[in-house]
């Protein structure tokens, strides 16, 4: 998402034009699922993917047709046997699509979107679609912050609850509600999840080249320069050396969004830092090593205190059972978990 909106952002400031186009909801079995998005230029040109196939190309050719008349539509299909065929997959389900050609007009709106998603923090873009003459449809646009504020003309219906619309802001998809001619669509943005990763060796190495890939803020921490380095981790948004790992944590901002991965060089390390990582509120924690090792540490830890129930929550042995051996091998298992959890809806 965080490359989408900086897409945007760009092709505004390029003054070039475009349109998003957006899998509002999804049933059955779909290439891609409610919320993404993917970027429609006025040469065919896209960014982004919606799931390829028929589908991808009949969005593409409708949203080039409406780019220069600054028109929105909401497209359906069924992916049924006639259609799967076309696609060359088996799928069986159905998506609607949104077609927005005016997000150029909105360079307010995803400002703030990049600066909330910048500071980690989620936010929900609420869309009011209503019909037109013509059939297609005519669009408002405000931003619900993460602190409930509202950026632009609040379009939540006065009868919604607070706690209605707190339900929606943590979904992961998008939610489309009606209202006489009107529909609301409610479009979570998640919190870019900070991946740490604990030790600097070779499996580390690995991850932070795949989260990288995934546009994953990456944070490496360990207590030997020669390892943690900018030469070893150049795509990382941060190199933590410190003195050990008697305070790994220090002063890292760990949030609900945050994934912790620790892969130190020892068992007492990992000890330390599963310790400190229980404390917070991380969505995912993994940790390296056999069932035996973890068994050790985990016996330690119940012994200070630390609950089993606690201990249950983390992923360990770390990673998808793929039979890894090399650590290109066991960083695909690492960061195929890391996935799952970070696209459970």
């Amino acid at each position: 998402m965080k490359t989408v909106i900086q897409d945007i952002l760009n092709l505004i400031k390029g003054n070039i034009p475009f349109a998003v186009a957006t899998i509002l909801s999804h049933s059955g079995s779909t290439p891609r699922t409610a919320g993404t998005k993917m970027l429609i230029l006025a040469d065919g040109t896209i960014r982004g993917t919606i799931g390829g196939g028929l589908v991808e190309a009949q969005v593409i050719k409708k949203g080039q047709e409406l780019i220069g008349l600054k028109k929105n539509v909401l497209l359906d299909f069924n992916l049924n046997q006639d259609l799967k065929e076309s696609l060359d997959m088996i799928c069986g389900g159905a998506i609607t699509v949104f077609i927005d050609t005016t997000a150029g007009e909105q360079i307010g709106l995803y400002q703030k979107i990049a600066q909330e998603m910048g500071d980690r923090k989620r936010c929900m873009l609420v869309s009011e679609l209503s019909g037109t003459k013509d059939g297609t449809l005519a669009l408002n646009q405000c931003l619900i912050t993460d602190s409930f504020g509202v950026i632009g003309k609040n379009l939540v219906p006065e009868s919604f609850s607070d706690d209605l619309l707190k339900t929606h802001f943590t979904k992961n998809a998008p939610v489309i509600t009606t209202f006489g001619n009107r529909k609301i669509t409610y479009e979570p943005i998640p919190a870019t999840g900070t991946v740490f990763i604990f030790g600097a060796g070779h499996v580390s190495q690995k991850v932070a080249e795949l989260t990288a890939l995934l546009d994953l803020p990456t944070v490496i921490i360990d207590d030997r320069k020669e390892f943690a380095n900018g030469e070893r981790f150049n795509r990382a948004e941060g190199i933590h050396v410190i003195d050990d790992f008697s305070d790994p944590f220090g002063t890292l901002d760990v949030t609900p969004s945050s994934f912790i991965i620790i892969l130190t060089r020892g068992h007492l390390h990992d000890q330390t830092v599963l310790r400190g990582a229980l404390k917070t509120p991380a969505r995912y924690i993994g940790m390296i090593g056999s069932k035996q090792k973890r068994d050790r540490i985990y016996d330690n830890l119940m012994e200070e205190g630390i609950s089993g129930t606690r201990l249950k929550t983390v992923y360990s042995p770390i990673g998808m059972e793929i039979l890894a051996e090399t650590p290109a091998e066991i960083a695909v298992s690492i960061v195929s978990e890391l996935i799952a959890v970070k696209n459970r809806k």
